[in-house]
């Protein structure tokens, strides 16, 4: 929101999300690799063998992340001019030479980010979620605390150096809370280790597998550059709204399944994977069709709440909700799929999420070209949220010929509950929009017209649930009260103990 109030849509916000697009890209493939090949390869070792072992493994796959990361970081920096007019062939040279000079910057992120998730997965096998979760929200609040400091004498500068200096920050902060786990006796590295060529053997086709995602998201940049001036910063703030379900609910519930899930494979426990799976969809749906629902409502005033000040227009403003349109009907796709691709690589099958994904890109390459000719940037959104649509169709049919069918009709049941739930509240709220005169009187009274809307249709929603006996309703609240009486009784111990 920062670069969009400081910069607007426009030369220099571009050069920044394609320079930035190797850091994200590599973050999206590192996280989704390391949790599907390391983390359940720990578990697994720690489980036969103890923490003596499991730690082995850990400082060996350090030590080699380190060294691989240095070389690729060097190599960036080297050929930053190249990889910047692969990523947007459309630029113009000064757009091109920004791009270039902010990758280089970036470059030590490549290293820095993939260590901190490393860590963080270790943190994971001890299902230890909390540290990792508030090291995690350094990185961007270095960035916004320099670009709010430095932006007016350093300019976009300011922002990669932030962060770059806040994901030191957390690096270090994961080193010193991880120091409680270890063994007494020091761990050595161990390149010969069994744990350590079973993830040399898995890492390789999963880390591909897991790229083919920001594949998409290259071409579908590739193409945007082609348009015109400021429409990749269009995309990518769009794509920054309806990822945040994606992040906060998919992402944390992957990440929490994933020892579960490894533990139930390497049991060949399938049912158990399938009660799972499917309380895991219907969770997801539960929360996201809502989102997916408000979102397409109003989304321009989203946008011009969110973003619409500095040098950000009114048409910033209207060609980014015109994105977030079809972007939102992507949300629920995206948000199952890392879920289904979870369950494939702890059953260790990193083929057929290859083989989904690589249709998926040629696909997408495909729609795009043909779409943005009829409704320009609007094209490569709604070609993104077909492609996800049927990339994460594929995946349920090939994962129910693997572990047996999923129980589909309870699943599409709660899916259309919470749509017609969903759908009548935003019916209404649209309905009482005007009264509202949200976008007349400025960004205090906007603001407290949104939130007004929100809370109307929370409480709508959430009587509705309790009214109708909505079963994932049930299932969230007894998560919430088993939880504070796991904590509750953890606090009962420790006093009984003192």
């Amino acid at each position: 929101m920062l670069v969009a109030h400081a910069f607007g849509m426009g030369l220099v916000t571009d050069a920044y999300i394609v320079a930035q697009t190797i850091p994200r890209f590599s973050r999206g493939i590192v996280e989704g690799g390391l949790n599907s090949t390391f983390l359940p390869v720990l578990v697994e070792h720690r489980g036969k063998n103890g923490e003596y072992e499991a730690w082995k493994i850990i400082r060996t796959i350090f030590f080699i992340s380190a060294v691989i990361l240095i070389i690729f970081s060097l190599l960036t920096i080297f050929f930053a001019p190249q990889i910047s007019f692969i990523l947007a062939p459309g630029f113009s040279p000064e757009s091109l030479n920004l791009s270039s000079y902010l990758l280089r910057i970036m470059s030590p992120m490549l290293l820095l980010i993939f260590l901190s998730l490393l860590l963080s997965a270790v943190f994971h096998s001890y299902n230890n979620f909390f540290v990792p979760s508030m090291a995690a929200l350094l990185p961007q609040a270095g960035g916004i605390i320099a670009l709010v400091i430095f932006a007016d004498s350093m300019g976009i500068v300011s922002l990669p150096l932030g962060i770059i200096v806040a994901t030191i920050m957390q690096l270090l902060l994961l080193l010193f809370f991880l120091r409680k786990y270890k063994p007494g006796e020091k761990s050595h590295i161990s390149l010969n280790h069994a744990g350590v060529k079973q993830i040399g053997r898995l890492i390789g086709p999963r880390f591909l597998g897991f790229s083919l995602d920001g594949m998409n998201l290259f071409v579908d940049r590739l193409f945007a550059s082609l348009l015109g001036s400021g429409l990749v910063s269009a995309l990518t703030f769009a794509q920054t709204i309806v990822r945040i379900p994606h992040n906060f609910v998919a992402g944390s519930l992957g990440r929490a399944m994933m020892p579960t899930l490894s533990l139930h494979s390497i049991n060949k426990e399938y049912d158990d994977i399938k009660k799972l799976l499917s309380k895991s969809i219907r969770m997801i749906s539960f929360v996201t069709i809502p989102v997916i629902i408000f979102t397409a409502i109003f989304r321009e005033d989203l946008i011009r709440l969110l973003f619409q000040r500095g040098a950000f227009t009114a048409e910033s403003t209207h060609l980014t909700a015109y994105a977030l349109l079809f972007y939102s009907f992507s949300v629920l796709a995206y948000s199952v799929n890392p879920v289904l691709k979870i369950v494939f690589y702890a059953m260790q099958d990193t083929v057929t999420p290859l083989k989904v994904g690589i249709m998926a890109i040629v696909s997408n390459a495909i729609l795009d070209y043909v779409l943005m000719k009829f409704m320009g940037h609007g094209g490569i959104a709604l070609a993104t949220s077909i492609v996800a649509t049927f990339n994460t169709a594929a995946l349920w049919y090939c994962l129910s010929g693997k572990i047996g069918a999923i129980d589909k009709s309870l699943i599409f049941r709660s899916m259309l509950r919470t749509f017609l739930i969903s759908f009548s509240i935003g019916f209404f709220l649209k309905v009482i929009y005007p009264y509202l005169h949200i976008g007349k009187y400025g960004f205090f009274w906007d603001s407290a017209g949104m939130t007004c809307l929100l809370i109307i249709g929370g409480v709508l929603f959430w009587g509705s649930c309790i009214f109708f006996n909505i079963k994932e309703y049930r299932e969230i609240m007894d998560m919430a009260q088993n939880r504070r009486g796991n904590k509750n009784s953890k606090i009962k111990r420790e006093i009984l103990a003192d």
